[in-house]
């Protein structure tokens, strides 16, 4: 059962109930010292001063309705992480911040506090991001959702000073030399099936279907880190490192799908009818019909052929032969099968 709002309004309940969940705001998100003042005493300190996960500032600001100095006090957090730039990694060297990576303010608010929350979006900050927080409680337990808010251009003044609008998540951000790789990822996403999302924060893209977690990758630092449901975890460097978590994608939307996918055996007697073919092996036919269905064949093209070809390079472990129902034995004779493979 789902209740009202319970979010307590007054700063200290708000900010005590914040400060431990910043990584539920925006992946990577931690704290790293509280009641940062940027200017002098005359405004109020900013919340907190937190990381990000690329190693770049983040002043945290509290948006409670009835602060008069919010948007005073968020201009000036503004205008200081304008001026000292990358020097802000060395005046704070227990954050570990990285040089290069530019600071941000995050405004954190409640849906009382919508009209404070627009007041300060309609400020010349370009480093602002805002969000509300809209608690609930459901199986006894407190909950909030995350909602991002933007201020549209064509708003009049009264829709401006009725409430923040709704905005979609904050773009994904791919160190630069990893976006070749994650253009890749997303491709095979892509063709895996239509009802594949890629969705998330700033720094995490979770992969779904129907609802059902296939995988996700988080921007740690200047890298992608990769998770798999079956508990693979993949550092996306390489064409092969994208291939073998695709692989893993394909395995997971395969069980979901309960679509029945088969590895490449090691010999020529692995074809059907012959006598040393393994029981319960699908045919070859039925094998090729479930790949083109996950690789969503697109009118046009051979059906799975793009999806194939992008895990051509993807190879099995042991392990993997062995949860597909294969033996060790065979696995390490063989190091050609793949998921995606067409036996010939």
């Amino acid at each position: 059962m789902i209740r009202g709002p319970v979010l307590p309004q007054m700063r200290e309940s708000l900010w005590s109930l914040v400060r431990t969940r910043l990584d539920r705001i925006e992946t990577g998100l931690t704290l790293v010292l509280e009641n940062f003042d940027c200017c002098e005493g005359e405004l109020g300190p900013v919340d907190g001063l937190g990381r990000d996960a690329m190693g770049g500032p983040v002043l945290v600001m509290l948006a409670v309705e009835g602060d008069a100095l919010l948007p005073a006090r968020a201009l000036a957090a503004g205008n200081f992480l304008a001026r000292v730039g990358e020097a802000f990694a060395v005046a704070v060297p227990e954050a570990n911040y990285c040089p290069g990576v530019p600071g941000r303010l995050l405004l954190v608010g409640t849906e009382s506090a919508a009209k404070a929350i627009a007041q300060v979006c309609r400020l010349p900050i370009p480093s602002l991001q805002a969000c509300a927080l809209e608690p609930f409680r459901v199986a006894g337990t407190e909950r909030f959702a995350v909602r991002w808010l933007t201020q549209p251009a064509d708003a009049d003044a009264a829709e401006k000073d009725s409430a923040a609008a709704s905005a979609p998540s904050p773009a994904f951000v791919v160190p630069p030399q990893r976006r070749a790789v994650w253009q890749r990822l997303a491709a095979i996403c892509e063709r895996i099936d239509g009802g594949v999302l890629v969705h998330g924060d700033r720094y995490v893209r979770r992969i779904t279907w129907n609802g059902h977690l296939l995988g996700e990758v988080r921007t740690v630092g200047d890298a992608l880190v990769a998770s798999a449901v079956s508990g693979m975890v993949v550092d996306l460097r390489s064409a092969r490192d994208v291939c073998r978590f695709g692989d893993q994608l394909l395995r997971a939307f395969a069980q979901r799908a309960e679509l029945s996918i088969g590895v490449r055996g090691p010999s020529n007697t692995d074809h059907p009818g012959h006598p040393g073919r393994p029981a319960g092996r699908r045919e070859g036919s039925d094998r090729l019909a479930a790949t083109r269905h996950a690789a969503g064949a697109r009118p046009g093209t051979a059906s799975g052929e793009s999806l194939r070809s992008s895990l051509e390079a993807s190879r099995l472990t042991p392990e993997e032969y062995s949860a597909l129902g294969d033996s060790a034995a065979v696995a390490e004779t063989n190091g050609e099968g793949s998921v995606a493979e067409e036996r010939p």
